[in-house]
Parts: C-alpha cells; sequence; structure tokens
C-alpha cells in the first residue's frame, strides 16, 4: 500500500476529506488527534478472542480502518504513527510506565512523539482509556498545559527520563513515565501476547473492556457494565444480553457474538 492510499483510506475512516494540500503541521496533527479519539474506541476484544494474531501494520490497517473496530495503545498509537508518517511527519514510538499502579499490574502504555514540519514535538495518545487527550501535547518541560479539562506539564524523573505529570486537586501527579525509547513492532508483540500469561487476573485480560472519548466526557464498557461519565456526573447499569448490542453501538460497533 502507497502513502496517497494509506492516507485516503485512513480519512475515509475519520468521516474527514483530504485536502488538496496536506500539510505536516500542528494543526492538521490536532485536527487529526481529535477524531481519531472521538470516533474509533478503545478495544481489547483480540485478547479474549485471539482474532487478531501479529501486531502489525497490515493487521492493524485492516481491523481497524477497513473492519472499523478499535484497538488497543499497542494497535492504534503505532496505526496512527504511520498514518502521520505518511503525512511527513517524524515520528517515534515510546512504552511508558503507568504511574501509581503496582508493579505486578498491567502497567504498560505505548504512545509516540510526532514531530512537525516547524521542528516542534508533540506527545500522541489516541488510545488512552484512562484520560480524555483530545489534542496531542506539546512537549515543553516544566509548563502548565491545559487540555480536555485537564491540566498537565511535562517533567523529569530521577533518572532523566521523560515524564507526564496530571495536576489532581490542585497537586501534580505522576501519570505516564517513559519507559523505553524507540519501541520496536518485535517489542509490541512481546508485550501484547505475554500479557495473558503474565497478568491474568487483571480486568483488560479477563473481560471485554471499550473505551471511547466524547465531546462532554467518556463512555466505557467492562464485560456488561455501562458508565457514561459528563460534567453533569456519572450513571451506568448493567446491560442484560438483549441490551449488548445497544452497548456496543454506543461505540460504533457491532458485537462479535
Amino acid at each position: 500500500m502507497n502513502g496517497h492510499e494509506l492516507i485516503r483510506m485512513y480519512f475515509d475512516r475519520l468521516a474527514m476529506k483530504v485536502p488538496d494540500r496536506l500539510l505536516p503541521d500542528a494543526e492538521t496533527l490536532a485536527a487529526l488527534h481529535r477524531r481519531h479519539v472521538l470516533l474509533i474506541p478503545y478495544e481489547n476484544t483480540d485478547y479474549l478472542t485471539g482474532h487478531i494474531l501479529p501486531t502489525g501494520f497490515e493487521t492493524q490497517f485492516h481491523e481497524v480502518i477497513i473492519r472499523k473496530r478499535g484497538g488497543m495503545c499497542i494497535d492504534m498509537n503505532p496505526l496512527f504513527g504511520a498514518l502521520l508518517t505518511a503525512i511527513g511527519y517524524r515520528v517515534r514510538y515510546f512504552s511508558t510506565v503507568i504511574c501509581g499502579r503496582r508493579a505486578e499490574d498491567l502497567n504498560y502504555h505505548v504512545i509516540l512523539l510526532a514531530e512537525d514540519r516547524e521542528g516542534e514535538t508533540r506527545w500522541c495518545d489516541v488510545a488512552n482509556p484512562f484520560t480524555r487527550f483530545f489534542d496531542p501535547l506539546p512537549v515543553t518541560e516544566r509548563t502548565e498545559l491545559t487540555a480536555s479539562g485537564s491540566s498537565f506539564r511535562f517533567g523529569r524523573d530521577p533518572a532523566g527520563k521523560l515524564l507526564l505529570q496530571e495536576k489532581k486537586a490542585g497537586i501534580w501527579t505522576d501519570f505516564l513515565r517513559i519507559r523505553d525509547a524507540d519501541i520496536t513492532e518485535e517489542d509490541r508483540n512481546d508485550s501484547k501476547f505475554s500479557a495473558m500469561t503474565e497478568y491474568p487476573e487483571n480486568a483488560v485480560c479477563r473481560k471485554e473492556v471499550f473505551s471511547l472519548v466524547t465531546p462532554e466526557g467518556r463512555r466505557t464498557l467492562t464485560g456488561n457494565l455501562y458508565r457514561e461519565s459528563t460534567g453533569n456526573g456519572l450513571y451506568q447499569y448493567e446491560c442484560p444480553d438483549t441490551l449488548m448490542p445497544w452497548a456496543y453501538a454506543q461505540f460504533g460497533l457491532q458485537s462479535r457474538k
């Protein structure tokens, strides 16, 4: 698949028209990032069904773009990076540690850094089930950034690795910390398929998990528990089997069952 075809099909998935002049600038990156998190859900069904085999571009593209499914961070962030690379951004992939989780938990998360034509680098994450990242974050250390109604800043941990902090109740809390730089497709394969063995009791390995950013908040489905959070609060309920097709439809998906 050539770059032009990849871009065209990806833009179709995002319900966007490819502009006559497509530039790797900050505005294009922000628009693509926002459409991605609003339209394509986090989804972990491949862990449970084995439907997706290798973590590779062809498989990811077929599932997310052609079949219009969702994916996990190790599926969708590299796929988004492939789109950005085709447009002309310089992209690097990183494995991060989710701070505050126990070492024995499933606590890694793949993100990417994209450099635009002006040389500005932004932290991109289109598959985060925990925080609403509408927009990519400019990597400017010690500067407070406002995104999706939350405040973030970048710093360094004692080892000198890049650290993303989030302000909660006025206190800066470590959120994600870079663990490994320039991770490869082989690294992603290892992390994806070792998780079932290494973390068998983790929820992501035991039941279906879906998460989708919305303009008002977030929708999630864990097993048959549907939750929707907005500025007005949170409501949730357990869906009987007859309502599961409706629950899937809230994420733009059809049930595999």
